[in-house]
Order: structure tokens, then C-alpha cells, then sequence
């Protein structure tokens, strides 16, 4: 409604029908937007500083962190940090932050841009849990994540003992990190 508005005004001062003022008064829109739009003035760019990555990067990011999630990985901001500093080290891009990997301020920001991820606070473990993570069913489960792998075409996969990914996942002799891998 407010958009035809708009229009309105913009067509009639193109034609000269009314002036700026007279448009402000009678179809209630900003005079700076009526010049705007009458001018061609674009105010599609986005505001604040250029991303690091790209949409479709940060993308495959959250989907990744998407899919640890489901194997019950943690991917937090470290993890994802180290990943993105290794990626732009991979396609030798410069590295913009401080100390070589995203802060928590680019952290705040990136999870307000992808309102999908979510922070959580780990629980205590359960009994039941904690049974379950017995070594005969950790095994299973990197079979399981194997098998999965392979399926998809990655050749490779190594896994630290802190929790975070240490290798890299190659594809067609292509190097790619694990966050990066679209599932």
C-alpha cells in the first residue's frame, strides 16, 4: 500500500503534474524517497562493511554445521572460525581478522544473518547417554559416518581428539574442509 503510494507520487512528479511538496502532502511519503526513486538513486546496496565470504560460502557453512549437528559434533564459533581461516588460506584469499580467525563480534553477526543456528548450552550426560558412548558404539558410528562419506564421493576424513575438524575432505582432487562439504 505504502509502495503504491509511492509509484503514485514518483509518476506524478515525473509528469510534472505536481511538485515535490504537493506529492509529500498528498500521498504522505518522504520527499527524499519521491527524489530517490524519480532520480534513479539506488539504495539496494547493502549497508556496513563487505562479507568475508560469500551468501552461497556462509551457506554451505551453515548447512554443515547443520548436518555435525545431527552427528552430534560441536561445531562452535572456534571450530567454525578455524575452518573459515583455513578456507581463505586454501583459495589464497587475505584474511581480514586480527588474530587470523572470526571474533565474536562476526560471530554475533553471522548467526543474526542465519537465525537457523542456534547456540546451545551442552546438558549433563544421561545414563542412558553415557552408555551409549561406549568404544563398541563410537566404532559403529565412524563406520556409520564412513560408509556415509563414501557415498558421497569424499575420500578422506580425519577427526581430532578435541572435537574439531583436522583434515580435509577431497572430492575429485579437490581439496575441501568438512564444513564446507554440502550434504
Amino acid at each position: 500500500m505504502a509502495s503504491e503510494r509511492l509509484q503514485k507520487a514518483v509518476e506524478a512528479v515525473k509528469s510534472n503534474e505536481m511538485s515535490y511538496r504537493q506529492a509529500v502532502e498528498l500521498y504522505n511519503c518522504p520527499k527524499s524517497s519521491i527524489f530517490d526513486h524519480v532520480h534513479g538513486v539506488s539504495k539496494s546496496a547493502e549497508m556496513g562493511r563487505p562479507l568475508i565470504l560469500t551468501k552461497e560460502e556462509e551457506k554451505d557453512i551453515v548447512r554443515s554445521c547443520q548436518v555435525l549437528g545431527r552427528f552430534a559434533v560441536c561445531a562452535n564459533r572456534d571450530v567454525v572460525g578455524k575452518v573459515i581461516a583455513d578456507y581463505l588460506h586454501a583459495l589464497d584469499r587475505p584474511n581480514p581478522f586480527r588474530l587470523g580467525t572470526p571474533g565474536q563480534k562476526w560471530w554475533r553477526n553471522f548467526l543474526k544473518r542465519w537465525p537457523e543456528l542456534t547456540e546451545r548450552k551442552p546438558e549433563h550426560l544421561t545414563v542412558q547417554r553415557a552408555k551409549a558412548a561406549s568404544p563398541s558404539a563410537i566404532d559403529a558410528f565412524f563406520v556409520s559416518l564412513s560408509s556415509f562419506l563414501s557415498s558421497k564421493g569424499l575420500t578422506s576424513f580425519s577427526y581430532g581428539e578435541l572435537g574439531s575438524a583436522s583434515g580435509t575432505v577431497t572430492k575429485q582432487g579437490l581439496p575441501l574442509q568438512l564444513l564446507r562439504r554440502k550434504c
